[in-house]
């Protein structure tokens, strides 16, 4: 009689186990439409998107969005309830995406931001301390067995810049020489004789090699960012004099697509501003390419959207040449 119980008891409880583990995955089973109905469920309009130019889309990613989602989890009064990063190959793909409503935020120095402003109609709204830089400048340098005294003892010679996108690389340096009454000339040949009355200048695709062509006297003057001059080993800057440093302009700006809604835009200028003095965003920044804050232009910004536009006007001059 104990054993029948016993079988029986035994039997009862293998039957109570599997309904309890059949409810498991029933249950289960019916969380999972609901959360992917719950991720379908987030429109473009919910969604902050903020966005960078470069080849490495994983690591880009992975500085951008942790930022990404600090601005959507302090913009949910304005229905934000995710942030995300997009990455652009190249200029004209930014462009592109912001006309196409695909990106909110772009970050980037003085030059391009204002060219894929007027290009797409963003506004520039704050500058951004990147790598704890508030504002640079850029140094034009020769070398010192050069001979070259000043910026006056350039034409008939080469100067290398960094690239036609770059702000402190081309931008600064080419106005700079502009506005001391110098006449300059493109050149895609590092040998090409250059006319006594002008100052050539050629890409070099990167300042290491700006720098690098200068030493080596392949061309009679080189043009870097500041930041990045100034941080050159002693025993470069031993064979390296200044010719010239320009005005400074901001580090980076913020651009923000012109059609979000004001109240959006409003919020995201607010956080930003803010960032800085929340320590529980501390890390974020550090990650987000060592950004220390964003601030309002010093000069306002009128005035700084208007220099920004006449150096943009003067290189896009140039180029079109």
């Amino acid at each position: 009689m104990k054993s029948r119980f016993f079988l029986i008891l035994v039997i009862l409880m293998a039957i109570f186990l599997t309904a309890c583990d059949n409810d498991d995955e029933t249950s289960d089973d019916e969380n999972e439409p609901t959360e992917a109905a719950d991720a379908e469920d987030v429109t473009r309009d919910q969604i902050i998107v903020i966005a960078d130019i470069s080849d490495d889309v994983v690591d880009t990613t992975e500085e951008f969005q942790p930022f990404a989602d600090y601005l959507a989890a302090n913009l949910s009064e304005q229905g934000i309830v995710a942030g995300q990063v997009t990455v652009a190959a190249d200029f004209d793909e930014m462009v592109e995406m912001i006309e196409n409503g695909e990106v909110d935020i772009y970050f980037d120095s003085v030059y391009p931001a204002s060219v894929i402003a007027e290009r797409t109609g963003a506004d520039l709204v704050l500058r951004r301390w990147k790598d704890r830089v508030d504002q640079y400048n850029s140094i034009i340098f020769t070398s010192t067995e050069s001979g070259i005294e000043t910026v006056d003892d350039l034409p008939g010679g080469m100067v290398a810049f960094d690239e036609a996108t770059s702000t402190s690389g081309f931008v600064l340096p080419l106005v700079y020489l502009v506005e001391q009454g110098h006449s300059l000339t493109l050149y895609e040949d590092i040998e090409a004789e250059v006319a006594g009355d002008e100052i050539g200048y050629i890409f070099s695709g990167d300042d290491d090699n700006s720098i690098l062509w200068v030493l080596e006297n392949r061309v009679a003057a080189g043009a870097v960012g500041s930041t990045d001059y100034f941080d050159l080993d002693e025993d470069v800057l031993s064979q390296l004099v200044i010719l010239g440093e320009t005005e400074f302009v901001p580090r980076q700006v913020v651009i923000i697509r012109d059609d979000l809604p004001d109240e959006l835009k409003q919020g995201i200028v607010n956080v930003m501003l803010q960032v800085g003095n929340d320590t529980s965003a501390a890390e974020i920044l550090d990650t987000f390419e060592d950004t220390e804050k964003f601030d309002e232009f010093p000069e306002g910004i009128e005035a700084a959207i208007a220099r920004m536009n006449e150096l943009r006007d003067t290189a896009a001059e140039y180029l079109a040449q």
